[in-house]
């Protein structure tokens, strides 16, 4: 009984996690693999934007 609820509830919390938003705003999420497409979504990003670098630490 506890391990199917473990997983019930594990696998709501995955569900849940997909869908991010901050308060009734969304929050978009970028990956960037490049400086110029860093630029862009810098110019572009609206608040609360995560912005992803894809190949790690520039």
């Amino acid at each position: 009984m506890r391990f199917s609820l473990f997983i019930v509830l594990s696998l709501l919390l995955f569900n849940s996690c997909e869908n991010v938003s901050v308060g009734s705003v969304n929050v978009d999420s970028f990956t960037v693999s490049d400086k110029e497409e860093l630029y862009m979504t810098v110019a572009d990003a609206q608040p609360g934007a995560q912005i992803v670098l894809a190949n790690g630490v520039w």
